[in-house]
C-alpha cells in the first residue's frame, strides 16, 4: 500500500524566519572566518612583539620593554587614494549574493586597516561619519543595495548591505528571480495565422 504524503503550506511568518536564519547563518560563517584571520594576525603580532622585547633586553638588560608606550596605528589614513572604497566594495562583492551586516563591515575594516579607537564614542563616530556616509554614497552610485528600511529612522535594528549586480539582459533578471525563488513565466513566440488566399 502506497502512503500518500501531503505537503503542508509553509506559513509566511515561518518562511520569513527561515530566511532570516539562513542570512544570519551565513553571517556567522563569515565572522568565524574573519575571527580566524584576526587570531592569526594577533599571534603573528605577539610573536613579533616578543622578539622585539628579547632584542631590546639583549642590547641593554636594564631596559623594560613593557614601559614603551604603544603608538596608535590609525591616524585617519587608509593608504592609497580610494583604498577604503576598494576594501568595502571588494568585501561586499566577495560575499555576494549574500548580504553583509554593518557590524561585519566594521569588524572587517578595523582588522583590514588596523584601526584603533581610544573610546567607544570615537568608534561610534567613525562608523556614522565615515562608514555609513560612504555606504550611502555607494548606494546612490548604484554599487550597493541597502536591504534595511531607513524610513523610520534609527530603530536600533541591524543594517544589511549587498553588492549590486547590474542586470543587463532578461536572462540576468530571470536568473536572479530563480535564485530568489520567484516564479517566472516563459514567453513563447506566437505564430500568426496567414490570411486565406
Amino acid at each position: 500500500m502506497t502512503e500518500i504524503v501531503t505537503m503542508r503550506k509553509v506559513p509566511s511568518y515561518l518562511k520569513g524566519l527561515a530566511e532570516t536564519r539562513a542570512r544570519v547563518s551565513a553571517e556567522v560563517a563569515r565572522l568565524e572566518r574573519l575571527q580566524a584571520d584576526i587570531n592569526a594576525q594577533l599571534e603573528k603580532a605577539r610573536t613579533e612583539l616578543t622578539s622585539c622585547d628579547t632584542l631590546i633586553r639583549r642590547f641593554d638588560e636594564r631596559l623594560n620593554p613593557s614601559l614603551i608606550q604603544p603608538v596608535r596605528a590609525w591616524k585617519g589614513r587608509y593608504g592609497k587614494r580610494g583604498a577604503l572604497k576598494e576594501a568595502v566594495l571588494g568585501y561586499l562583492q566577495k560575499a555576494a549574493p549574500e548580504a553583509v551586516s554593518t557590524q561585519e563591515l566594521v569588524l572587517f575594516l578595523h582588522q583590514h586597516f588596523a584601526l584603533d579607537f581610544i573610546h567607544p564614542d570615537e568608534a561610534k563616530a567613525w562608523r556614522a561619519n565615515t562608514l555609513l556616509r560612504r555606504l550611502k554614497e555607494y548606494v546612490q552610485e548604484g554599487l550597493v543595495e541597502r536591504l534595511h528600511d531607513i524610513s523610520q529612522g534609527n530603530t536600533g535594528e541591524m543594517g544589511y548591505w549587498r553588492w549590486h549586480t547590474p542586470m543587463s539582459t532578461i536572462a540576468d533578471l530571470a536568473a536572479a528571480a530563480a535564485q530568489a525563488g520567484v516564479p517566472t513565466v516563459t514567453r513563447t513566440k506566437r505564430r500568426h495565422a496567414r490570411p486565406a488566399q
